[in-house]
């Protein structure tokens, strides 16, 4: 297909019955480029579209797009599956309805049709159907209505329908910038003396006034009319929603603040809606509105779709661009056809490490996810944590970062960056619902990065597991769109705060326990102060889900007067809420009943790293510290050791088991803390003296410290 003619912008059509009408020719003015955008559009300017008109409990919400926007409505009959009825959600039939909208448009015949029983839907990973609904679920997440097109245009211009509230793929990872990025919006609440009601009687009448408000403030400030929309009218005295959007934010800015000095007088009354504004010094308010997540059939190249899902566990590096990246293991590729969509450079999707092409990375979907996982905490979302360090380095023009990830699975797919959309079916068919990851698989300008490490501490338990921020807004070209089925019916899991009762003794609250579950490995800290038998203790074990069993050794840390040690079997309840001491138990160890407890003892959870642990001069047992600040109390039982280590923000601890065998100390260890992502792995150890522990070997797992010191 060829671009759209310029003649072909300057007509408005409209779908009625089964006919396209142009209903009426729009005005022509010249455009003239901006310095501060970079790039001449030669669009037609025009009076604007009003999409949608939605009535709402506070008044009306409003969808306004250029008038180049397409918007086809379907209006061929759709056979829905049998048990689709009436009274079906809306939830459940929008999946239908959007992909009745997409057949439409991908087979071009608006007669046709749409049949769900001749055609089911079938979703699945390698569905572009599943992806075209999943899509839809993302745009829904960001504010946004799906919207398909078969005219062709080039990403090259992907900024600039943006900044109109056009969303497509290429421009999809703006949407996470900190600060809104270019995409900004600059919002006015505006009081008019009109009448609500009269203003919204009819959607004609409304749709002339948002027209005509439109183009009074492009006349006014002389800006194209595309970067003006309104958002909603307010019930009572008018009040408008409207806004700026540009495809640069300093001329947001300047055009917002220019508002702000002009609205504080009243306004020309050749302007006729405009000139009803009440004078009043208006604040701004900036926030990211997208309208419209536009969508072409023709933009999917399914013959250069991947499966992954049988990929390697343990990946080796690959290289595009000359640099590393993993590949996303366990997920779908649904290709993206953009060998065309960007005019005059024809290397950056080489794959042969070439001077002129980009590097691969992820970007992760969810909503207002931006920043990496931060060893002081999680940053609060939409906090650019490098911005700071990388304006100082690069200067004003790094100020906004997008975001991604060279390893899908243990960056972009982490759960705080990867949204869940579940495809919900109606009872009945042959498939099920099922829930889906989506993440974007991305080049990236080697000319325009950053790189930090993506994990929480400095030194990264992955060498290739970086966080990749591009300061320049055009530097990122998603050339993938990756689907992973989530399971959603996992194994019941052991992780969280446990109370201990000794119903041999008659006890109750005979210790708060705080359990992590990885897989089949158990771990867990104990402890007990309110008791006279004061203690705290670690253990590790292993899950038997067939029998619902957890076999674990735990020993004492040295705080209380007894130093024990033993082995103890649970048997678990259906529901995984209450645990039994079983038979093969050593007595020794006193609880016989665990519950668990809500969770919110979890997020509250911190291990009091003041706390006096006993010492003695002739085992290892005592306060130990790591080079790397980590505090451990270390206790040893025989050939046993036992840790509970926590890192010098007291924000973080992990617990560790194993044995002793002459100078070698192998030990298995597992993160107990509260909303955060939790590590476990094993090490390997070497005692070099009675008072230092050097680890020689991460068998696997991310554990940084590299040598302990005994200090009491």
């Amino acid at each position: 297909m060829t671009p759209v003619s310029f003649a072909e912008l300057n007509k408005e059509w409209h779908l009625i019955g089964n006919h396209f009408v142009q209903v009426h020719p729009v005005e022509l003015r010249p455009v003239v480029s901006n310095p501060r955008i970079g790039l001449q559009l030669n669009v037609a300017r025009s009076i604007p579209r009003v999409s949608t008109v939605k009535s709402t409990t506070t008044g009306i919400k409003i969808v306004v797009t250029p008038v180049w926007f397409e918007e086809i409505k379907v209006t061929n009959p759709i056979l829905y599956p049998p048990t689709i009825t009436t009274s079906s959600s809306i939830e459940l039939r929008r999946s239908f309805d959007t992909l009745a909208t997409y057949r439409t448009i991908r087979d071009g015949q608006h007669n046709k049709h749409i049949d769900f029983v001749a055609e089911p839907f079938k979703p699945s990973v390698n569905s572009i159907e599943t992806l075209i609904v999943v899509l839809d679920m993302l745009a829904q997440s960001n504010g946004m209505q799906t919207s398909f097109t078969n005219k062709p245009f080039n990403y090259e211009h992907s900024m600039y329908r943006a900044a109109c509230g056009v969303v497509d793929l290429s421009t999809v990872p703006l949407l996470n910038v900190d600060g809104y990025g270019p995409l900004a919006t600059a919002t006015f609440n505006l009081k008019l003396n009109l009448s609500y009601e009269e203003v919204t009687s009819s959607e004609e009448k409304t749709s002339e006034f948002v027209i005509s408000f439109v183009n009074d403030i492009a006349k006014k400030f002389e800006c194209l009319p595309e970067y003006v929309r309104v958002f909603e009218l307010a019930r009572g005295s008018l009040i408008a929603k409207w806004g700026f959007t540009t495809t640069d934010q300093e001329y947001t800015h300047n055009l917002a603040k220019k508002f702000v000095e002009e609205a504080q007088k009243p306004f020309s009354v050749d302007l006729l809606v405009l000139s009803k504004t009440v004078p009043a010094n208006y604040s701004i308010q900036w926030e990211q509105i997208p309208s419209v997540l536009q969508l072409q059939p023709s933009a999917f190249d399914p013959k250069h779709d991947r499966d992954y899902r049988n990929g390697p566990v343990h990946d080796s590096e690959q290289r595009r661009g000359n640099r590393p990246y993993y590949r996303p293991i366990g997920w779908y590729r649904h290709a993206l056809s953009v060998i065309d969509k960007y005019p005059g450079d024809e290397h950056w999707l080489g794959m042969n490490n070439g001077a002129a092409e980009w590097s691969v990375a992820y970007h992760g979907t969810k909503k207002g996810a931006v920043s990496p996982i931060i060893k002081d905490g999680l940053k609060e979302a939409r906090v650019d944590a490098y911005r700071n360090q990388v304006v100082n380095d690069k200067g004003r023009e790094a100020q906004y970062g997008i975001y991604l990830a060279t390893h899908c699975n243990k960056g972009a797919d982490a759960q705080r960056y990867a949204e869940t959309f579940t495809v919900k079916m109606p009872p009945g068919m042959a498939s099920e619902e099922a829930a889906y990851k989506v993440v974007l698989q991305c080049r990236y300008n080697i000319n325009t990065f950053t790189e930090h490490s993506w994990t929480w501490k400095s030194e990264p338990f992955d060498p290739l597991a970086k966080e990749i921020r591009v300061y320049k807004m055009d530097g990122v070209r998603p050339y993938g769109v990756l689907l992973k089925k989530v399971n959603q019916n996992a194994e019941p899991n052991l992780t969280g705060v446990w109370i201990c009762d000794d119903n041999e003794h008659n006890v109750q609250d005979a210790g708060t326990y705080f359990v992590s579950q990885f897989g089949e490995k158990v771990f867990w800290f104990g402890r007990q102060y309110k008791a006279p038998w004061n203690f705290a203790n670690v253990s590790y074990g292993t899950l038997s889900r067939n029998d619902r069993k957890l076999s674990i050794l735990w020993g004492d840390l040295p705080l209380g007067h007894n130093r024990l040690f033993g082995r103890l079997i649970l048997e678990i309840s259906p529901d995984y809420q209450m645990m039994v001491k079983g038979n093969g138990s050593d007595k020794i160890f006193g609880g016989t009943h665990f519950r668990r407890v809500p969770n919110q003892h979890l997020d509250k959870f911190e291990v009091d790293a003041n706390m006096k642990w006993s010492t003695t001069t002739n085992d290892m047992s005592g306060c130990w510290k790591g080079n790397d600040g980590t505090k451990y109390a270390i206790g040893t039982c025989q050939n046993q050791i036992y840790w509970l280590g926590i890192d010098e923000t007291n924000k973080r601890s992990h617990i560790g088991v194993g044995t002793i065998s002459g100078n070698i100390i192998t030990v298995n260890w597992g993160d107990i803390m509260s909303a955060q992502e939790r590590f476990h792995g094993e090490i390997e150890c070497q005692l070099q003296s009675p008072s230092k522990i050097i680890v020689v070997n991460c068998i696997c797992g991310p554990f940084f410290t590299k040598e302990l010191t005994k200090i009491s």
